[in-house]
This record gives structure tokens, C-alpha cells and sequence, in this order.
């Protein structure tokens, strides 16, 4: 039968008992003291010339032996005649240091004998005890026996009192943080500093042993400046401790020395150990290893580590798309490069992984695209936007968006600037915009250039000017109560471009967005519109006669504020969004739309540009303006239209520009051109004038035939009249002896019907 651990053990402690010499070499080469090998029971086993080192589990039980060999190599005990070894930790058993050492003994005699072996010869208890004896020390059996005494072997028959008697532990009771360290040399150090130590076996052994140990007591845990092991030993035992210690600290020794036992004997003291636990303690888990590799968990610490500020998470996704907080606003964030930021986050990653018995180790974490692919999904917890920007993502008391103008040194409040005061607020990731102007707010800033420029290509007149900082201003907020849009139409070389660009520079590329009239049409026309202040349509042709429906019912959409789905290449549509973009075309022509209800006309800003500089070009002028522009010295040109426009509660419409309208309604409803030359109409509210669906439509195609237009279907024609003309009514009426469709509240002309029926 094998020899067991506490037997076989206490031989090998016998053995340096009877030879003091053997731990004095041990002592000398570790440079710890003999009476720290001695409290940590250590025993010699001639025949490997090896010291063994007793380790133990939490009830002090001995459960398996390390040998040390003289060239420090270390391995545990085993053999065909021991009792198998398992790994334990090494600390100083608290049963007979405090309490049986000092203890007086009395010899059994015949009359009491060994309440073990039952001779009365040698053997002795404790004084007092002589009836029921909580230890014996046995002269004859050392099967059982916590360790080897001068006298004999000790065995501990109530473990109960004596648990009382020696701290309720098997731990020595100490008045300082119990010290976790790594090896049995680093106890014996801690021991002759004066504090009380377990030793792991390894870096990650010994854990669940650990917390039963130091359940409820105060911890510190002295980690290793090695290649890694050390502190991640430090880091598992640290995790492992915290929520069953009172309390746990870890520190790592100053750089350059590897340990607890190289630092004591470079001179650390105890005081000095304490000065140092106490500043630089720490007790907060390491932000390098995750909490478990569950794709949510890392997903918090991403968010919460790199991308929170005061709170507030400064990454989104809005309807499919990412985008991050720059300081100012928000920016669209390429898929991958999204990605990437992710895989850098996790690179050199670990992560706390908890096995069966409730052990903790600290694991290597591989990222994946599967694994990246979770994370990201995992975010939805806290990055979805669901509303349009710009929004406020928490509750404030702060302005609403739409009277806000986000620039590089604040937020300006233009309801404040309305009434004369300036007024800015702190950039926050709180406001979710990707609008912000690219210079700073400064109020005193003016370009003379810019005001020169308008005086001349506008000959002065105060009105154009006026609605041009209007319209400048309304492209600064994300406002569409007013449902305008704006043509610039002129000659060529009159100015239209130069201001469209200088509007441009003034809000600035990541507001603005270029379009045409073709592309609005394509499949993903408003794509390019999403997060857009301003888009440009400068030196458009009217669209083809094809698309012009489409393009009006377009413009009208969004210029309305109308929901409108927008279809994006490489991502899911988007079914319900308000776009915040208003437009602003450059014509040299006005444009050749149908428009028969009068839509267009009523959000129809129009702005005439009267001169032409052919041949006589300052080819500079449109890049000082520029320049100008995005350094600010436009915008409170802006800003002044703006509170103009807020304050009239609506557009100028300048005298130059009726003409223009006037056309433009001919050219977009030619019905109303037919009405103003062929028809009378009644006053509001009479219908003693009428006349048939029939004649109306055959003057009408007489008249487009005059015109060289075409007349289209008749019922196409009933219904356009009745859109551009609401007030007209249709109904049935007896004409001699026929029931016939008319209109009632408008008639033929007598100069229509002679020149084009010949009556």
C-alpha cells in the first residue's frame, strides 16, 4: 500500500530536524531565512537530494509534495510506493505554530494512556487536556499526523477547538492583507517581512483553493515582472478574489526586479511593502481583458471604453449606416473602416474564462470575421438612430434642432440671434447631426468682396440682394417649414455660378451635395441627399421631356417636406425619410416642367441676373470669393437674411422677378395661357357662366394648334383645367335637347370663338 502525503511527509521534515545544515543551504541559495522554511514545514528526501515542499488544500490537508532539486528545478513528488501527488498552494498551516509549540506536554501513563495508539509509553498531550485531549503528539504512529513535532508526530483529534484556539483558520491570523503570490520562495519572503502568504503553484493554478482560503479576509496580490505570465497570473488571481475577498488589492515590483524574494533582498521592508500596497494598489479589473468572449460583452466595452464621452456613446447607426462624432457632428463611417477600428480594439485582447469548477483563467481572444460580425450586431443595444437627423438623441432642455447652427467653436442658437443676442453652446455627441459649418463663429467678420460683387451683377437693386440672404440664410438650418426652392436664371457668364459656389464654400462640402435633373430621376437619385442642408443643380438643362414629370414630382416631395424612400446601392432602403436639403438650380433658360395644379410656382423663388461679363471675366473673382466664403466672412451675410426671412415670416418676392414668374407659369401650365387669351371666368362663387367639356377641348386643341403645342386627350385636358382652375365645377345641363357635360363658372370669349370657330 503507498505511503501517504502527511506520513511520507513528515519523514522528509524529520529529516532536516535531524540535520539543521540541509535547510541552512536552502536558505543561503534563496535568500530567505531558515526559520521561514521552517514555518513553511519544508523537508528534505535524500534519496533525489531534493527539498520537498508541502502543498495544501484549503483545509490545510497536505495534497501533494513539490521537489525542488538543486539546479531549481521543480516536480512533483511521485513514485510507486507514494500516494499520488496533486498540485495545491503553499502557505504556512496555522495548526501547532500559534498554539501547540508553545503548549506544555504530559506523558500518557498506564492510568491514561495514548488516546491513538493506546500505549502509555512517550506519547503526550496537552496539559489540562488529560481527558479529552483536542491533540496528541504519538512517539509510534505518524499515519494521519499534521506534521512532525521534536517529540513526535502531531495529530489533531478535535479540529473544531482547535480551530478556536488557533483563529478560527488555518491560516495564520495576521493584521496586515494576506499576500497572494506565485511559488513557495516568494512566501518564505513574504514570511520574514512579517506578512502571511499563499503561494500559487503557477501563474493560473490553484484558484478555486485560493478563494476558499481568503473567503471574507483581506487580499493583496504581488504579481511577476516576467514575459506575461506573471501579471496574467496576477490579473486571474485578482479576478478570482474579487467578489469572495473583503477586500483585494494587486500591484506588480518596481520595474526591474522580477519578484516578491529578489525585491526583499534588494532591502524592501515591511514598512515599505506597506507604503507601496497602499499607493499603489489598485483594485480595478483590467480594461485589456474582457469579462467573458460573449459578443455583447466586448460590444459594451468598445462603446464604453473608446466611443462614450460624458455618457454619451459618439458611434450610431442610422438605418443601416455608421457614422461618428468628429467634435462638431457626425460623419459617415466607411463598412470597413467601421470594421477595422473594431479589429484594432480587440488586437492583443484577452478575455476571463470560467470552467466548471468556478476557476477563472485568462484566455488569448482570436477575432474572427464571425466573432467581429457578432460585436457588431451586438451594438444595436445602444447605437440605433431611428429618427431623421438632426435630432437630440436624450432628452434636453436645449433648442430644437432646426434652430441650431452647428460650427467648429459652438452650436449657435439662432432663436437667440433673432433677438440680438449671440449666444453658443458647447459641441455635444448629444446632437445628432452630420451638418456643421467648417470655419468658427465669429461676429464681426464681413467680406466688403462679397457685398461689391452683389452690388454690381445686381446693379444695385436692394430686393435681389435681399432675398439672395434670405435663401443664403434658409440653407443654414435644417428648416423646411417655408417649402421653398430657388432658380438662379440668367445669361451665361452673368454670376450664377460664382454665387452658387460661394454659397457652397460658405456651408461648406459635407452640407452641400451637386445634383441634376437626370440623376434625381435614377434609381438612386436621392441617395446623394441624405444629410444634405443644400443640393445644387447649377448650369441645368430642362429635363427631357420624359423625365420632367418625374423630376417635378421629385422636387415637389421633398421641397414639401414629404416623407420619400430612398433606394442606396449596397444597402437596405430606406421607406420613410424627410430630407433636409433644399434646392437651389442655375439656369440659363427656365425650365420646361408641366405643371398644370400650380405646385412648382408657389415654392418658386426666383432671382434674375441681369448682366453678362462675356469677354470681360475677373477670373480671379470666383476664387477670392471662395476663399472668402470658407473663412466665414459670408455667413453672418447669412445669418441676417436668416432673422430677416424668421421676422417676415416669409420670402421677398422683388419686382424683377414677377416677370420671370409670369413665364415660368406659361411655360409649366399652358392651359392657363390658353385661359388668359380664350376664356372668362365668373366671380367667386357664380356659375351663370358655363360652357361644354366638348367646346373647351376644341378651342383648346385649335389653340395648341396655333401654337404648336399638342393637345394631349381630351379627359387629361378636363382634368389639368379643373387642377390649375379649383374654383371651376362640372356638371350636367340640358343644351336644346341634349343632357351635356360643362363647366360651370367659365365660357368661351366672343374674340376666341370668332377667330377660332369663325362665329
Amino acid at each position: 500500500m503507498p505511503i501517504g502525503l502527511t506520513e511520507l511527509h513528515s519523514k522528509f521534515v524529520a529529516n532536516c530536524i535531524k540535520y539543521p545544515v540541509i535547510l541552512e543551504m536552502l536558505s543561503t541559495e534563496l535568500g530567505v531565512s531558515i526559520e521561514s522554511l521552517q514555518a513553511l514545514e519544508v523537508g528534505f528526501y535524500p534519496v533525489h537530494q531534493s527539498w520537498i515542499f508541502p502543498e495544501r488544500d484549503e483545509t490545510g490537508k497536505i495534497v501533494g509534495l513539490m521537489e525542488r532539486f538543486r539546479d531549481g528545478t521543480k516536480i512533483m513528488l511521485k513514485g510507486d510506493n507514494f500516494a499520488k501527488s496533486q498540485r495545491g498552494l503553499i502557505y504556512v498551516f496555522n495548526t501547532g505554530y500559534n498554539y501547540y509549540d508553545k503548549k506544555k506536554w504530559v506523558r500518557v501513563s498506564r492510568n491514561n494512556p495514548c488516546r491513538l495508539c493506546g500505549k502509555s509509553d512517550g506519547c503526550l498531550f496537552p496539559e489540562g487536556e488529560d481527558s479529552n485531549p483536542a491533540a496528541i503528539v504519538c512517539v509510534h504512529e505518524s499515519k494521519g499526523s499534521v506534521r512532525q513535532l521534536t517529540l513526535g508526530y502531531l495529530h489533531i483529534l478535535d479540529a473544531g477547538r482547535n480551530a478556536h484556539r488557533t483563529g478560527k483558520s488555518v491560516l495564520i491570523q495576521s493584521d496586515f492583507p494576506y499576500l497572494v503570490v506565485e511559488g513557495s520562495s516568494d512566501v518564505c519572503a513574504a514570511y520574514d517581512l512579517g506578512f502571511m502568504a499563499i503561494g500559487r503553484p503557477s501563474a493560473a493554478g490553484g484558484m478555486s483553493l485560493i478563494r476558499k482560503l481568503l473567503e471574507g479576509k483581506k487580499a493583496c496580490v504581488i504579481g511577476e515582472n516576467d514575459k506575461g505570465a506573471g501579471v496574467e497570473g496576477m490579473e486571474s488571481a485578482f479576478k478570482n478574489l474579487n467578489d469572495s475577498c473583503a477586500s483585494v488589492t494587486k500591484i506588480l515590483p518596481p520595474d526591474g526586479i522580477k519578484d516578491l524574494r529578489v525585491w526583499k533582498n534588494q532591502g524592501l521592508t515591511q514598512d515599505d511593502l506597506i507604503i507601496f500596497i497602499n499607493t499603489y494598489g489598485n483594485s480595478d479589473l483590467d480594461p485589456n481583458i474582457f469579462e467573458d468572449a460573449v459578443a455583447s460583452t466586448i460590444a459594451k466595452c468598445w462603446i464604453q471604453r473608446e466611443k462614450t464621452k460624458n455618457g454619451c456613446v459618439m458611434v450610431r447607426n442610422y438605418k443601416g449606416s455608421w457614422a461618428e462624432w468628429n467634435g462638431n457632428c457626425y460623419d459617415s463611417l466607411d463598412k470597413e473602416m467601421f470594421r477595422g477600428q473594431i479589429y484594432s480594439f480587440l488586437e492583443g485582447k484577452k478575455y476571463y474564462h470560467k470552467n466548471t469548477n468556478g476557476d477563472v483563467s485568462i484566455l488569448q481572444y482570436e477575432p474572427t470575421k464571425a466573432k467581429v460580425n457578432d460585436i457588431v450586431d451586438a451594438l444595436s443595444q445602444w447605437c440605433p438612430i431611428i429618427d431623421d437627423p438632426p435630432k437630440w438623441i436624450v432628452k434636453t432642455e436645449m433648442p430644437e434642432p432646426v434652430d441650431l447652427i452647428v460650427f467648429k467653436n459652438g452650436i449657435l442658437d439662432v432663436n437667440e440671434y433673432v433677438q440680438g443676442r449671440i449666444k453658443l453652446y458647447n459641441p455635444t455627441p448629444e446632437l445628432f447631426t452630420f451638418d456643421a459649418l467648417p470655419y468658427d463663429f465669429d461676429e464681426d467678420l464681413e467680406s466688403d468682396l462679397w457685398n461689391n460683387f452683389l452690388m454690381e451683377i445686381f446693379n444695385g437693386d436692394d430686393e435681389r440682394i435681399r432675398l439672395l440672404a434670405q435663401w443664403f440664410g434658409y440653407n443654414c438650418v435644417p428648416d423646411m417649414s417655408f417649402e421653398k426652392l430657388m432658380l438662379f436664371r440668367g445669361r451665361p457668364r452673368s454670376g450664377k455660378s460664382t454665387v452658387l459656389e460661394t454659397m457652397q464654400h460658405m456651408l461648406g462640402d459635407r452640407q452641400c451635395c451637386e445634383t441634376s435633373f437626370q440623376s434625381l430621376t435614377g434609381s438612386f437619385g436621392y441617395q446623394p441627399l441624405l444629410g444634405k442642408l443644400s443640393a445644387i443643380i447649377g448650369d441645368a438643362k430642362s429635363p427631357k421631356s420624359g423625365d420632367a414629370n418625374a423630376v417635378l414630382e421629385k422636387i415637389l416631395h421633398i421641397t414639401g417636406g414629404d416623407a420619400v424612400s430612398v433606394n442606396r446601392k449596397g444597402l437596405p432602403e430606406l421607406p420613410h425619410v424627410h430630407l433636409k436639403c433644399r434646392f437651389t438650380i442655375g439656369m440659363n433658360d427656365l425650365p420646361t416642367f408641366t405643371d398644370h395644379s400650380r405646385a412648382l410656382e408657389a415654392r418658386l423663388n426666383v432671382i434674375n441676373f441681369p448682366n453678362s461679363y462675356v469677354g470681360r471675366e475677373d477670373i480671379s473673382l470666383k476664387i477670392r470669393l471662395k476663399k472668402e466664403a470658407a473663412m466665414g466672412k459670408v455667413i453672418n451675410f447669412a445669418l441676417r437674411g436668416l432673422w430677416d426671412v424668421r421676422t417676415s415670416k416669409g420670402f421677398l418676392m422683388p419686382e424683377s422677378s414677377l416677370p420671370e414668374l409670369n413665364q415660368f407659369r406659361e411655360i409649366c401650365s399652358p392651359i392657363m395661357s390658353f385661359a388668359n387669351e380664350c376664356l372668362e371666368f365668373s366671380d367667386y362663387g357664380l356659375t351663370e357662366l358655363f360652357t361644354t367639356k366638348d367646346q373647351l377641348f376644341d378651342i383648346y386643341k385649335a389653340w395648341c394648334g396655333q401654337q404648336g403645342r399638342q393637345h394631349g386627350f381630351k379627359e387629361s385636358f378636363c382634368r389639368n383645367f379643373l387642377a390649375a382652375y379649383p374654383d371651376v365645377s362640372t356638371t350636367r345641363k340640358r343644351i336644346g335637347n341634349l343632357r351635356q357635360y360643362v363647366f360651370e363658372g367659365v365660357s368661351i370669349t366672343p374674340e376666341a370663338f370668332k377667330e377660332y370657330f369663325g362665329q
